[in-house]
């Protein structure tokens, strides 16, 4: 029972993790993409 326990607390953390960083995720990579996008239509002007 107690490793029932530690799994499902483990997985738990694991699963907060992943929320938690996937918004962030999400923003950087906006951001990254519409600064090169910007590089570029500069480039091309």
């Amino acid at each position: 029972i107690k490793f029932t326990v530690q799994f499902l607390i483990s997985v738990g953390r694991i699963f907060i993790n992943l929320l938690v960083r996937t918004p962030y995720f999400l923003k950087y990579t906006v951001s990254t993409f519409k600064f090169w996008k910007k590089i570029l239509l500069s480039k091309r002007i």
